[in-house]
């Protein structure tokens, strides 16, 4: 409790002499306590209330070399930027029953802030929960897995089109040793921070289901890493999603339907990850994309990872631009802290087999790439990561 030492300290060289009876009993248990404790929290006596503070960066560094740029004639676009820089707040309220997750980020390249997370956990018992507020609801496991625990630089393109992004919802799961299913019903997707009067869908519902085989436990597929002397985990995931709007004021008059299948597995020290999505879109014109991705890592020694990943969007053939859009990533972590996501120098390279235009993938310039009119488009990402 790096925050109560700071207070204690402060204060004893700003009045080395008590000022009050008990003052300096009370001023070496608060540091006794922030001694044992390694992160930045706050814990009422009974436990009954918590504040858990926590920070997460990415600084990187971004090189595209296009083969036939749009807009200009320079096939060379380099520079640095601010990846992410998020603020987060966790904890408790009132019991342990009850958990909160706050969290904001910068946008826009450090511009403005943005609420991110905000819900609230209530914990029924028998492996029963319901999450309420903003957050990420359980659909695509990828954008699921927070953005400090994936294995190549950024998520892949799949992810950025076809995600869910984050929502407004109620959520009802049930957690057992070996299986658990999540129940949602929300704005719909990619609905974060909307008022009631958006043009989102009336209602959205997503079902998920999961099943756990091996030693490997829920909160281990969490994180797309698997550190030497994991134990050993397969987590199978499937998704169904329905969403429907314009019979209200306001929202756009569009059904969204989406399937989805997962595979995660997590070994001593390598892991491997499988995912398909089809999602069905009529606005007035009915349009079906899809996308894949495969992916994993393996350490070659305590604190460096390769990895290598592949992923595909299907477009519809309605859209602009390119019909199919294949990604080929193959990179290194180095994690400066054994075991731990702390630190970490990460640097990948992507080759991206088709034109950047389509009306799908030419909206996705945060993952590296600028406009090519042509194929062979090749991008290279270094990145510093600390969180705490």
């Amino acid at each position: 409790m790096l925050n109560t030492m700071l207070i204690v300290s402060a204060a004893t060289l700003a009045n080395p002499e008590p000022v009050f009876p008990g003052e300096a009993e009370y001023r070496a248990s608060l540091l006794a306590d922030a001694s044992v404790r390694d992160d930045l929290s706050l814990v009422t006596d009974d436990g009954r209330f918590s504040l858990d503070f926590g920070l997460h960066g990415q600084a990187r560094f971004t090189s595209a070399f296009a083969q036939e740029p749009v807009g200009g004639d320079e096939d060379v676009t380099l520079g640095g930027s601010i990846r992410r820089n998020k603020l987060k707040f966790k904890g408790n309220a009132g019991s342990e029953d009850v958990t909160y997750d706050i969290n904001f980020a910068t946008a826009g390249g450090g511009s403005s802030i943005i609420l991110e997370n905000m819900f609230v956990t209530f914990k029924h018992g028998d492996g029963w929960a319901t999450r309420v507020g903003q957050g990420k609801s359980r659909y695509w496991h990828e954008r699921s897995v927070s953005s400090s625990k994936q294995l190549a630089v950024d998520r892949s393109r799949v992810a950025r089109v076809l995600d869910q992004g984050y929502s407004q919802f109620v959520e009802l799961s049930k957690t057992t040793d070996r299986w658990r299913v999540f129940a949602t019903v929300s704005e719909g997707l990619r609905t974060q921070n909307s008022d009631f009067t958006s043009e989102a869908s009336d209602v959205g519902f997503t079902l998920r289901g999961e099943t756990r085989i091996g030693d490997a436990s829920w909160s281990a597929f969490g994180d797309f890493i698997s550190f030497p002397g994991a134990d050993d985990g397969l987590m199978l995931g499937a998704v169904v999603h329905f969403e429907t709007g314009g019979e209200t004021g306001g929202t756009a008059d569009r059904d969204i339907f989406s399937v989805i299948g997962d595979a995660t597995y997590k070994g001593d020290g390598w892991n491997a990850h499988a995912a398909g999505i089809y999602r069905s879109t009529d606005n007035g014109i009915d349009l079906g994309d899809a996308g894949v991705l495969v992916q994993g890592g393996v350490f070659i020694d305590e604190r460096n990872e390769v990895f290598a990943r592949w992923d595909t969007v299907f477009s519809d053939s309605d859209r602009m631009g390119s019909d199919t859009f294949s990604t080929l990533t193959g990179g290194l972590n180095h994690y400066l802290f054994e075991n731990s996501h702390a630190a970490t120098i990460s640097g990948d390279v992507q080759y991206l087999f088709d034109e950047t235009t389509g009306e799908l993938i030419g909206g996705t310039p945060s993952l590296g790439q600028v406009l090519d009119a042509d194929s062979g488009q090749v991008v290279i990402r270094v990145q510093l990561e600390v969180v705490f």
